[in-house]
């Protein structure tokens, strides 16, 4: 990954397969939503997790939010040790039905490359 927006996506979707395995395959996505860094010694990161179906959003979160905890908590200590500074790291989990199939999304998430 070459920018902060880069990193930070595919940290959190690293923690999302590590952590939920085979359970929602690949229909997940990550969008940073914003990087506010006004506080140098404590950048606050918000991104957004993407999912595909009604059903999948339960899984992600997780009994009593364990799954998302676990997954942003995961994320937040691995974005600490790569920028050597504590980071506020706050995830939403969003259903777009389909997201997959959308090319714009699709683009707009860094999975379509245009041909020159």
């Amino acid at each position: 990954p070459h920018t902060m927006k880069e990193l930070v996506t595919e940290i959190v979707r690293e923690q999302c397969f590590e952590i939920l395995h085979h359970e929602i395959p690949y229909q997940i996505a990550v969008r940073m939503q914003k990087y506010d860094e006004s506080n140098p010694n404590l950048p606050k990161i918000y991104a957004e997790i993407l999912v595909g179906k009604d059903s999948q959003k339960p899984i992600l979160i997780g009994k009593k939010a364990s799954v998302i905890k676990e997954i942003g908590t995961r994320a937040r200590m691995s974005l600490e040790k790569m920028l050597g500074t504590k980071v506020f790291l706050s995830l939403e989990v969003s259903v777009r039905d389909n997201w997959y199939e959308n090319k714009n999304l699709m683009k707009e998430l860094g999975y379509v490359i245009e041909r020159k």
